[in-house]
């Protein structure tokens, strides 16, 4: 039996939950005697410097001083915010292989999107940071305004609730563009969802029908299963709480 199996994953698990900086990551594998550049790409999520440090030390034999060298250099080069640590606090310890999962989906999404908008003209994008919406007001939209049957309005609170939590563990692993890619399905649904399903016609439990199967055919395959139905259905929701779509 290969014990590096375990060792390697809890070894992982507790680095990506310190969510070292980007200094604080090549700070730690200088002190690991590792060249960073070496192992870091320029675009590694912090689950893949996690990875490949952990690899690299097993195959030292130096594994066995990670952590307390990973937590030394915390304290030294800077704490935990308190953001973080309450999102850590919040989040416990969802599997982060379901994070990772929702972010790879995010930027297949994202991309595939941004694909779409050349094809048509699209809203120009804000950079203002987008507000929360009271959650008393998104009951009452889902209800009063969009107009969703009691099944899909049970789907859209739980689906919501579940989004916010897995967008956090995934940030912490080092995804981000979730405002974007918010804004991106907001264009998506105005050119293409209103304009093929007006909503004279089609009420909006059809029309999200629409958009989830739509944004589903989007994705590569091996992406395509039941976990990726409640991912979009959680970004879905997440949006119109944030009053993009569903406004008629």
């Amino acid at each position: 039996m290969d014990y590096t199996l375990e060792v390697k994953g809890q070894l992982c698990d507790d680095l990506i939950n310190l969510s070292l900086s980007v200094a604080q990551w090549d700070r730690l594998a200088l002190e690991m005697e590792i060249n960073p550049s070496n192992i870091f790409g320029a675009n590694f999520t912090n689950l893949d410097k996690a990875q490949a440090l952990v690899d690299r030390v097993c195959q030292l034999g130096t594994h066995k001083e990670l952590m307390s060298c990973a937590t030394k250099i915390c304290k030294e080069y800077g704490a935990l915010s308190n953001s973080v640590s309450l999102h850590k606090s919040k989040i416990g310890k969802l599997d982060n292989r379901i994070a990772v999962k929702l972010g790879e989906l995010y930027e297949e999404l994202l991309s595939k999107l941004k694909e779409e908008e050349t094809k048509e003209t699209v809203l120009e994008d804000s950079d203002e940071e987008i507000e929360e919406t009271d959650y008393t007001e998104f009951k009452e939209k889902l209800t009063k305004k969009a107009k969703f049957s009691p099944s899909n309005y049970n789907v859209a609170i739980e689906s919501k609730n579940e989004n916010t939590v897995l967008k956090r563990k995934a940030k912490i692993l080092g995804y981000s563009k979730y405002e974007e890619i918010n804004k991106k399905i907001r264009n998506y649904y105005n050119m293409t969802i209103l304009v093929n399903y007006p909503p004279d016609k089609f009420n909006a439990d059809q029309r999200l029908s629409y958009l989830v199967n739509e944004l589903y055919e989007f994705l590569p395959d091996y992406l395509q299963d039941d976990e990726a139905i409640d991912y979009l259905y959680g970004l879905i929701f997440d949006t119109t709480f944030r009053c993009f779509i569903f406004n008629e």
